[in-house]
């Protein structure tokens, strides 16, 4: 459930294994072959460590000693592997795979043999979970049409069904093995239960219906979970046997994936709160979080050793590069590289440059670099960060976002250089610039969607929906998509008038996710991304402007995104993973095969069309990661 990062192993290296966090102590790189290392699992007694790693399109389990030292491969390698489960005497090791068709549950000895497949039922199961007493395993799947808890007995035999409202997932035993925690989610919302394994009754634990379970306290009195039941995602703490919730973290960024460190008395967590993704820790009892890591990659699959001494993660960083592809069967061609990783291509609107982000030192700055390929050009130098490049649409002018003054504001420069101009002055965190097809009007999101003059001046508020994102102006100018959640919390795509006036719910389907709106070229119809469920993967629609004739035009069970169009409006373009990696692809806007434009092992992301239709623009790199390990003893004294 994690997002894939484009990360490159050897900077990894480079930077970490020498490196000490000015708060946390010594991190060691413990996997230092080439792959995708994820999913680390400590035995019991911490004397082995066990991880999944992706070699091609070949994924394998190792285990390890705990700095990394003689890896054993337990299996051969399949397709896909996840979900690493240790039983509690460390003799066994449970999974999900798909070896045998879609994925199912896994055991095999933590010294090796063969894995004994446990579940043959034909649809998907995961996330197998060890009981304390190690005589059964309770797991996921959807057999029925939605998703259920199961469990089974290790040595394998028949399943119980242990829950049948839909989609339940993600359950948990308690240290005690009396009860079984676990997330459901239900008309839009996700909210968290219990239930006994013994005789099936249910019981509630909160009703917000934006919670989802993260793991139980050491002692089996609270449940550790994510909620964003104020409107930001934070850390929540809630007693079992009665009692309120605690709040542990209060921040306007993310905090997510946290873990009670084994003596229960701190949580671990990843946090954008310092401006990057990084590992922070809180006390249970409630305090100021600490930060352990501070660098320029992104930290995931958070994990402390069970002496409580060091947190291992997955560890990836951002170094990606320009390509550009020509769709008359030309070769890739990379338009930028060196050290600095590059994201967020804008093409100009005469298709001779690209706009960019990249990181020289440390902080992002505005570049442009000939489409043909060239030398890159720095177009602002400030030390905060600059990012997110718009074309004003006559190429003669770039908005872009700063941090420069200390809040994000919009502000706007010469595509042939010059000191940058200040269009908003807020005092909160504007985002998003959108440039109106005449170059009249910006807009931007600023806890709603806002319209400012261009030239400058005041800015008026069109949305007041705190949770806009990612708009679009119509071709003519008259109206904006964009999505929002709805009254269920469920993300919608909606449209409104440029002029004013309430916003047209045009995704009413508030059993589903809709996101990535995109006008077709002549304002009639608009493409968009959806998905029908929990742990089900998005396709790509399309539907008229005003929101009938909805069709949905692929059913892969991969996930299709980032819909945009071919100039003539007759296929629609989309990010895809249905071979492995994220690649561009392409559907007729009235259905047909699917037919990929790349074939890579880089992950491609971002992708825009020239405007003579002749060329892809996107970003990739390579895609391997590393498992981490960080002291913290020295940090928690």
């Amino acid at each position: 459930m994690l997002n894939p990062r484009i990360v490159t192993a050897i900077l990894a290296l480079l930077i970490l294994s020498s490196a000490c966090d000015e708060r946390g102590g010594d991190r060691i790189v413990i996997t230092p072959e080439a792959g995708r290392q994820f999913n680390p699992a400590y035995s019991p007694d911490g004397s082995r460590l066990a991880y999944a790693e992706r070699l091609g399109s070949d994924t394998t389990i190792r285990v390890a000693a705990p700095d990394g030292s003689d890896p054993v491969s337990l299996i051969s390698p399949v397709p896909w592997v996840a979900n690493l489960q240790w039983s509690p005497d460390g003799e066994s090791i449970a999974y999900a795979s798909d070896a045998a068709g879609p994925p199912d549950i896994f055991v095999v000895a933590s010294a090796g043999g063969e894995p004994r497949r446990l579940t043959t039922d034909g649809t998907l199961e995961f996330n197998p979970q060890w009981s304390p007493d190690a005589t059964r395993l309770l797991y996921s799947a959807n057999r029925s049409g939605n998703y259920d808890l199961y469990l089974i007995p290790p040595e394998g035999g028949e399943s119980i069904r242990l829950t049948t409202d839909p989609s339940n997932e993600l359950g948990l035993w308690s240290p005690d093995g009396g009860r079984i925690a676990f997330t459901r989610a239900r008309g839009g919302k996700a909210t968290i239960w219990i239930v006994n394994p013994g005789d099936g009754a249910e019981q509630p634990m909160t009703e917000e219906g934006h919670e989802f379970l993260a793991e139980w306290s050491p002692d089996g009195t609270e449940l550790l979970y994510v909620s964003n039941r104020t409107g930001l995602q934070d850390i929540w703490a809630l007693p079992v046997n009665g009692g309120a919730a605690r709040q542990l973290t209060r921040d306007i960024r993310d905090d997510w994936e946290p873990r009670y460190s084994p003596d229960g008395r701190r949580v671990a967590f990843i946090s954008e709160r310092g401006g990057q993704q990084d590992v922070w820790i809180v006390p249970t009892a409630g305090g100021q979080p600490v930060r352990v890591t501070n660098d320029a990659g992104e930290e995931s699959d958070l994990v402390w050793t069970p002496d409580g001494n060091n947190l291992s993660f997955v560890y990836s960083e951002n170094r990606s590069h320009l390509f550009s592809l020509t769709l008359d069967g030309g070769a890739v061609r990379q338009l930028t590289e060196g050290p600095d990783g590059e994201s967020n291509p804008q093409i100009s609107p005469d298709g001779r440059f690209v706009a960019y982000v990249s990181e020289p030192g440390g902080n992002t700055d505005i570049f442009i670099v000939p489409i043909e390929g060239g030398e890159p050009r720095r177009l602002t130098t400030s030390p905060a960060s600059d990012n997110s490049p718009q074309w004003s649409p006559d190429g003669s002018h770039i908005a872009f976002v700063s941090s420069r003054g200390g809040d994000a504001n919009i502000f706007i420069v010469a595509a042939d250089g010059g000191e940058p101009r200040r269009l908003t002055t807020s005092t909160g965190n504007d985002r998003r610039a959108r440039w109106s097809p005449d170059g009249q009007t910006v807009a931007f999101l600023q806890s709603g969607l806002w319209l400012i003059p261009a030239d400058g001046g005041t800015a008026t508020s069109l949305v007041e929906i705190e949770s806009v994102d990612e708009h679009h102006w119509s071709p003519d100018g008259k109206a904006l998509v964009f999505w929002a959640d709805d009254d269920q919390g469920q993300r919608q795509i909606y449209r409104v008038s440029s002029s004013g006036g309430d916003p047209v719910l045009l995704t009413p389907d508030q059993d589903s996710e809709s996101r990535n709106p995109a006008w077709s070229p002549d304002g009639t119809k608009i493409a968009y991304a959806s998905h029908t469920g929990v742990g089900e993967g998005f396709d790509i629609w399309v539907m008229s402007a005003d929101g009938s004739s909805n069709r949905r035009l692929t059913t892969d069970p991969a996930w299709d995104d980032q819909p945009f169009w071919s100039l003539d409006g007759t296929e629609i373009l989309f990010r895809t993973n249905r071979e492995g990696n994220r690649d561009i692809a392409a559907i007729p806007v009235d259905g047909g095969e699917v037919r990929n434009l790349t074939r890579s092992t880089m992950d491609e992301n971002g992708a825009r069309l020239s405007p003579d239709g002749s060329a892809l623009i996107f970003t990739a790199g390579s895609s391997d990661t590393v498992i981490v390990t960080v002291g913290v003893a020295d940090l928690l004294e």
